[in-house]
């Protein structure tokens, strides 16, 4: 499993707790204010590696590659996440067009300078001098890590096209991005951010719809043995009359 994607829906790791973040209102309104050509509708083309490129040089100010071997590893791998088997040469599936309002997201200060956030979320072994890799380096692993947890556990469940949509829409998604950067908003702990995250998620709701509608065939298959049982039982009853 590649160590950016995190299994699931991209559930809270109880190992890796979430920071406080910048408020809920902050990462809506944000979402909120999307330039529509970031609301990419299928179909549309788009070279998301290279988006992500533009958008670590932009938190850091440095380039991230050449000359910055950890963030171009880190962008070999995000292309390679994008360029899989299951994406079109187009790169017009969910998970790349959520790459779009996900570095929308991050470039705002208000989410990617948050102190905390880089430095309890990442523990990154030194250089090989010993000195430890500098916070362009930790903002670049996170950003890589967000962007890849929302595009494998969120567009494929509620398509990016539709995030922008309501104010509903808008809360799911500033939530599922704030939970896949290791945040949480502003003003609520972890466990009640997890709490609210639990009655918003589409894809929490769809596993309970599953779950509800197979317990009831596991139900309507045991009476249908049950029924089947009994007028066994009823013949049985009359051969012996």
């Amino acid at each position: 499993m590649s160590p950016f994607v995190l299994p699931g829906d991209g559930r809270v790791d109880p190992s890796r707790p979430t920071v406080p973040g910048p408020a809920l209102s902050t990462v809506v309104r944000r979402l909120h204010q999307a330039p529509a050509d970031l609301v990419l509708s299928p179909g549309t083309v788009l070279d998301a590696a290279a988006l992500v490129a533009d958008a670590i040089d932009e938190m850091t100010g440095a380039p991230t590659a050449p000359g910055h071997q950890h963030g171009a590893a880190e962008l070999e791998e995000i292309r390679e996440f994008f360029a899989g088997p299951e994406t079109a040469p187009t790169s017009a599936n969910p998970r790349s067009r959520s790459a779009a309002l996900t570095v929308w997201v991050l470039v705002d200060p208000a989410v990617h300078a948050a102190p905390a956030l880089i430095r309890d979320t990442w523990t990154m072994p030194p250089l090989a001098d010993g000195r430890p890799w500098p916070r362009s380096a930790a903002i670049a692993r996170w950003a890589t890590a967000t962007i890849t947890t929302v595009a494998s556990t969120f567009a494929p469940v509620v398509d990016p096209s539709a995030w922008t949509a309501t104010n509903a829409s808008r809360e799911e998604a500033a939530r599922a991005i704030l939970r896949a950067a290791g945040m949480h908003p502003a003003y609520e702990t972890a466990v009640s951010a997890e709490a609210r995250w639990q009655s918003v998620s589409t894809l929490i709701q769809q596993q309970v719809l599953n779950q509800l509608a197979l317990e009831a065939r596991r139900a309507e298959e045991l009476a249908a043995r049950l029924r089947s049982k009994a007028a066994g039982e009823a013949v049985t009853q009359i051969s012996h009359v």
